[in-house]
């Protein structure tokens, strides 16, 4: 099995490190604003420039936010024209008025800031009801839908609590089983850590994606560090190697 690392950076510096320490696909994202926190679009731009000048062959994606958030606020969302392979957003807060969660992701995809972003990633968080968002299996039939040709799923709120306290091994399978017989990938997040790869590749990702794991300390208001990502990509090369030889 081929599993990717996802590493999500906020800075040139963080990039730098996950590069080294051999993360397969870049994530641009502002921590402390959340989940899904949007880095500023210079930030985005001076990290996709850099990726692309130093590993040409590296996936680069980026958060836009939460659209709930995005739609209501009173400052315009800026994006450079720049050249990512993926953009994700939240769909938190979507059902507090109506169930027309898709008319509204519709909306904002569409919108003058981002219409030019093509491939999205379709999130869905395993804590959905406290995060006022669709159920994954929901997320995952619209993403389809609408030709997302990645499935994540994440956690909304970043309290200490993972992926594995709100949604179980089966579940998970049970939606690795949609996307393979759609033939979309699936990614995994939600405070995974080293020591949960094991349990992690048994659900049969395509990306394990992390933020905590890989920062100083295994806080992800910290710096991502070269060591600590290395570290992680030889459990996930050590756990893969045990279940292709089992």
């Amino acid at each position: 099995m081929s599993v990717n690392l996802l590493v999500s950076v906020r800075s040139r510096q963080e990039a730098a490190a996950a590069l080294a320490g051999g993360a397969d696909i870049i994530d641009i994202k502002e921590p402390s604003q959340g989940s899904l926190g949007r880095a500023a679009a210079n930030v985005v731009d001076d990290i996709t420039r850099f990726v692309r000048s130093q590993s040409p062959e590296t996936l680069v994606s980026a958060a836009l936010g939460e659209v709930a958030k995005i739609t209501t606020s009173t400052s315009p969302i800026v994006w450079p024209e720049t050249s990512l392979n993926l953009v994700k957003c939240g769909l938190s807060g979507l059902l507090s008025n109506s169930n027309q969660w898709q008319e509204s992701w519709q909306t904002f995809r569409q919108s003058n800031a981002v219409c030019h972003l093509r491939q999205w990633v379709a999130v869905s968080y395993a804590d959905y009801e406290r995060a006022n968002a669709p159920a994954p299996l929901d997320v995952f039939e619209e993403g389809f839908r609408i030709g997302c040709p990645v499935m994540l799923v994440d956690t909304y709120v970043k309290d200490g609590t993972g992926l594995f306290d709100w949604m179980s091994p089966l579940e998970l399978k049970e939606l690795r089983k949609v996307t393979q017989a759609r033939g979309m990938k699936l990614a995994l997040a939600g405070q995974i850590s080293a020591a949960q790869i094991p349990q992690v590749l048994a659900a049969d990702p395509d990306i394990i994606a992390v933020r905590g794991a890989v920062c100083a300390d295994g806080d992800r208001g910290a710096t991502v560090t070269a060591d600590r990502v290395h570290q992680l990509v030889t459990a996930l090369q050590q756990a893969t190697s045990i279940l292709t030889t089992e």
